[in-house]
């Protein structure tokens, strides 16, 4: 049934006026080349769409709740060195890491969009209270009263720390999956390039495939018929 289908086509073809299909071969070559045209653009513009989303302050806003976590913590170790030791070396280290943690805030406040931002103010208050209970602390042991400063250390500071910490880990969370959404939708885009070259492939092969029919079914029809038309001439 498919040979007599082509065969109908082929007769029907063969029988269309040269004219008609000169007209037709062209219309597919022009219609081949704004298809491609026109993945061409969409792709162009799908992958610009996905780079202006790429520049979300997410990254950003991740990048500072990290570095406000990892100096809170070191702050946290500096508490415990200074309770062992009372080495002021520590508590020095500590005013630093707090300054740089509070600078970090400050940057992913900055940034932050949505529940970021509210997980954010909760780490921040809660990351003040924890200092200002620590700076009793510390004057508690400056003062003689060790065994009151360790209390507050391994009791209410401790519990401090955990809230604040709890909250800093939510918000990281959510900066997190904004930056995999990010990078998601950079690489969405992207993944077409290969369908569409293959696309393009087709067309292009489609093309020639045009052309040559062209050549074959009207070109040297055409020639014949000028040749013949000619011939009394010479």
């Amino acid at each position: 049934m498919g040979r007599a289908i082509r065969s109908g086509a082929r007769r029907w073809i063969n029988r269309a006026p040269i004219g008609l299909r000169a007209v037709a071969a062209v219309g597919v070559l022009l219609g081949l080349a704004v298809v491609t045209i026109g993945l061409s653009a969409a792709l162009i513009f799908d992958q610009h769409e996905a780079r202006e989303d790429s520049h979300h302050p997410a990254v950003p806003v991740s990048s500072a709740i990290s570095t406000a976590s990892l100096h809170a913590k070191g702050a946290a170790n500096d508490e415990r060195g200074f309770l062992l030791t009372g080495d002021r070396m520590y508590l020095d280290q500590f005013h630093m890491r707090v300054g740089v943690a509070r600078d970090a805030f400050d940057q992913a406040t900055a940034s932050a969009v949505g529940a970021e931002i509210r997980y954010i103010d909760q780490a921040r208050d809660g990351f003040e209270r924890w200092v200002a209970a620590l700076d009793t602390e510390f004057a508690l042991f400056q003062n003689g009263d060790r065994t009151a400063a360790i209390d507050e250390a391994v009791g209410a500071n401790r519990d401090l720390r955990k809230s604040y910490e709890a909250a800093l880990a939510q918000a990281q969370v959510l900066a997190d999956q904004a930056v995999d959404q990010g990078a998601s939708a950079v690489d969405g885009p992207s993944s077409w390039t290969a369908v569409i070259l293959a696309i393009l492939a087709i067309a292009l092969v489609g093309g020639c495939f045009v052309a040559a029919w062209l050549v074959r079914s009207v070109i040297v029809p055409l020639n014949a018929l000028v040749n013949v038309l000619s011939g009394p001439d010479r």
